[in-house]
């Protein structure tokens, strides 16, 4: 065997080996801290549960990363209302500070 090819399995045994030291220790840290912190990740990973029929209208999906962004999304959706009124607009965020900004507006 070469010295390289010694090397490089040496790597990808660490490497291996590493990956699950992480998975059996940083994983289950993680998903403490969310569960802690009220991330509730499994609601919010679902989809929006639709309210009623809205077949005869336009549904038009906005989505915001962050609350400066939401912020900036609601100027925009002000615009959009005016040339269209008819149509509905389904808004989303990543961050839980957007998603609570955006359920004050």
């Amino acid at each position: 065997m070469k010295i390289s090819q010694i090397f490089i399995t040496i790597c990808v045994y660490s490497y291996s080996i590493l990956l699950e030291i992480i998975r059996y220790t940083l994983f289950p840290v993680l998903k403490g801290m969310g569960n802690k912190k009220g991330w509730n990740l499994a609601e919010r990973q679902r989809l929006p549960f639709a309210v009623r029929d809205f077949r005869d209208r336009k549904v038009v999906w906005v989505h915001a990363s962050s609350t400066g962004s939401a912020k900036q999304l609601c100027k925009f959706l002000e615009i959009l209302q005016s040339r269209h009124p008819d149509d509905l607009y389904l808004i989303t965020a990543v961050t839980r500070s957007g998603v609570e900004f955006l359920e004050k507006k």
